[in-house]
C-alpha cells in the first residue's frame, strides 16, 4: 500500500492544508491551524509507538513523548 501526500501553507489567512490519498480515496483537510498540524503528527507518532521508546516528531519543537 503507498499512501500519498501534499500540503500547503497559506500566508494570507496563516493556514494549512493537507490531503492524504491512497488508491480511490483522498481525504483533505482546509484551513488547519499550526496547533492543528501539531496534533496530527502527534497522532501519527502514537501509531509508531514503541515500548520504551521515546518519541519526538521534530526536533524544532519541545519533546513531545507519546505513551
Amino acid at each position: 500500500m503507498t499512501i500519498q501526500s501534499c500540503g500547503s501553507y497559506d500566508e494570507k489567512w496563516d493556514w494549512y492544508s493537507i490531503s492524504l490519498a491512497q488508491g480511490d480515496l483522498c481525504l483533505t483537510f482546509d484551513g488547519l491551524s499550526r496547533q492543528d498540524i501539531e496534533s496530527l503528527a502527534d497522532l501519527a507518532m502514537c501509531l509508531l509507538y514503541r515500548d520504551g521508546e521515546p518519541y519526538t516528531w521534530s526536533s524544532e519543537f519541545e519533546p513531545n513523548d507519546v505513551y
